[in-house]
């Protein structure tokens, strides 16, 4: 789901749609985003309990207000070296509006939280992968934003956890 606003006119009378907006996280040195209607909320970090059984990027589940959500390392969703927790890591809870409808919490485990960033039709492009690497199943899109390149991520596609298992597996 894009989020899209007009900003204002030309002088033609046309309306300038301005932007998709976008909350900006950094993971390993690399920027990212996701859209700001797929963010639930932002917590500090917590220790998740463990589940067994669930794939390695699944750290465990946390109780949040009574709700349990399972957390996810993106590193490890996205096959990057893993690192250590520590108070200033951030779990952003996301709450993709799946095809089906249905919408399900999870939190994913990020190095930092940037900014809202505001993207124009001009910084956005589609994303075309030079070579096989961990997130290109997750980035549809790419923008620039204050000279970064940031992987537009689409949480939907975070959700597909068996299909991400078979992914990891032929790695």
């Amino acid at each position: 789901m894009n989020t899209e606003s007009t900003v204002g006119q030309n002088d033609d009378g046309t309306e300038v749609i301005a932007c998709r907006e976008c909350l900006t996280f950094q993971l390993a040195n690399e920027w990212y985003g996701l859209d700001i209607l797929d963010i639930e909320e932002i917590c500090v970090w917590q220790q998740p309990t463990p589940m067994p059984y669930s794939p390695d990027f699944i750290k465990g589940v946390i109780n949040l207000r009574g709700m349990i959500i399972p957390i996810m390392d993106l590193r490890c969703r996205f096959l990057m070296p893993e690192a250590n927790y520590h108070p200033s890591t951030v779990v952003i809870i996301i709450k993709p509006n799946i095809d089906s409808g249905a919408s399900k919490l999870m939190g994913i485990i990020v190095d930092s939280v940037c900014e809202v960033a505001n993207f124009s039709e001009e910084q956005i492009q589609d994303y075309q992968p030079m070579a096989e690497n961990g997130v290109q199943h997750f980035v549809k899109q790419i923008a620039t934003h204050n000279s970064n390149v940031i992987s537009l991520i689409e949480s939907a596609k975070l959700m597909e956890i068996e299909r991400c298992n078979s992914l990891q597996e032929a790695s």
